[in-house]
C-alpha cells in the first residue's frame, strides 16, 4: 500500500513539474530555447522533492566512511573478557537529515576498564518522507539509514577476547 501511495505521488509530481515548467516556458517565444528551457526546467524540477536526502546521503557516506571504524581503547586484550559496557548517543544534523550517533563501548569484565569501542550512525529520511509518514522510523528512500563498522562479527576474535552477556 505504501509503495502505490508513493508511486501516486510521484506521478502527482511529474504532473506538477510538467506544468511548472511548461507555465515558465510560455512567456518565450516559440522554439528551440523554449523547448530547451522546459525540457532544462522540467529535469531541474523532477528531483526537488528528495534534494535533501541526494544531498543529505552524499554527506551520511562521507560521514560514515570516517566514523566506520573501530577504536582500540587498550594495548593487551589477549585473554580478556568483555561485555556491552554502554553507549552514549548525540543527535547532530546533516544538512536537512536528523543523525544519532551512537559510540558503543565495551569493558574488561572484571576492571570494566575499556577495550574497545565504535560509533553506529542512524540518519532519518528527508522532508518528503517526513511529512507523508510513510516510513516506519522515517527511514530514507534513498540510502541505508544507518552504518557501522563491517567487521563487528570478527573483532573478539582477532583481539583475543571472550564476549559474555552482561547478567541482569
Amino acid at each position: 500500500m505504501t509503495g502505490l501511495f508513493l508511486i501516486f505521488v510521484l506521478v502527482i509530481w511529474i504532473f506538477v513539474a510538467n506544468w511548472m515548467a511548461k507555465f515558465i516556458s510560455l512567456k518565450m517565444p516559440e522554439g528551440r530555447r523554449a523547448l530547451l528551457v522546459r525540457v532544462t526546467l522540467f529535469i531541474t524540477l523532477l528531483p526537488l522533492p528528495l534534494a535533501d536526502e541526494i544531498v543529505g546521503g552524499i554527506k551520511f557516506a562521507q560521514l560514515c566512511n570516517e566514523k566506520a571504524v573501530i577504536t582500540i581503547d587498550t594495548v593487551n586484550t589477549q585473554g580478556k573478557s568483555v561485555w556491552f559496557g554502554g553507549s552514549q548517543r548525540t543527535q547532530m544534523k546533516l544538512g536537512m537529515l536528523d543523525v544519532t550517533q551512537s559510540k558503543r563501548n565495551f569493558v574488561d569484565v572484571k576492571t570494566q576498564e575499556p577495550i574497545y569501542h565504535y560509533y553506529r550512525l542512524e540518519a532519518t529520511g528527508g522532508w518528503l518522507i517526513r511529512t507523508l509518514r510513510i516510513s516506519e522510523g522515517n527511514s530514507p528512500l534513498l540510502f541505508n539509514n544507518y552504518c557501522q563498522p563491517q567487521n563487528l562479527g570478527t573483532i573478539n576474535e582477532k583481539l583475543g577476547l571472550t564476549y559474555v552477556n552482561r547478567p541482569n
